[in-house]
């Protein structure tokens, strides 16, 4: 976590208002933009493919939202809700299957020393944002289990992925 959002946190604990952060992992809709491009049938990972990413999709991150209203346990607390949890190998092949193609794979795990040592070549802003987004993408433990609904399965958004990407 970052200095800012813990002086933030703090801030909202030290103000007696009741809160709840929610850690949701990475948005499923956004994977087609942050590191499997569909139209090129490319994958670009920050990581070893074995590494495994929490994802959630948006409507799912409403309802867990809404309903942590209702969760004692979240007052004052965070809790940590996943739809999937996936290694980047395992989301490839779901990309693979839905597009009914096999896709290249793009490895570039030295993207922030390269950024921070100003090495060329030097990779974009953006493209440390994803690697450092994805060392951090998982959780050891889910709360899923307090919530009275499945989230969506993501094959689900991959399909919605690869139907706008055609378009």
């Amino acid at each position: 976590m970052n200095d800012t959002k813990a002086a933030f946190r703090e801030k909202v604990k030290q103000s007696g208002l009741e809160y709840t952060y929610i850690l949701c992992g990475l948005f499923a809709e956004y994977l087609g933009g942050f590191a499997f491009d569909v139209k090129n049938k490319t994958a670009k990972f920050y990581a070893d493919g074995s590494t495994e990413l929490a994802v959630i999709s948006l409507p799912d991150i409403g309802k867990y939202t809404a309903e942590s209203l209702k969760i004692e346990e979240s007052r004052n607390a965070t809790i940590r809700v996943a739809g999937s949890r996936f290694s980047l190998n395992e989301i490839l092949e779901k990309f693979e299957e839905a597009t009914g193609s096999k896709w290249k794979v793009v490895v570039d795990k030295e993207v922030k020393h390269r950024f921070q040592n100003k090495i060329e070549p030097i990779p974009s802003p953006m493209d440390l944002y994803i690697a450092i987004v994805l060392e951090r993408a998982s959780f050891e433990t889910i709360d899923n289990d307090k919530f009275s609904f499945s989230p969506r399965p993501l094959t689900d958004n991959i399909d919605v992925i690869v139907q706008q990407a055609a378009v």
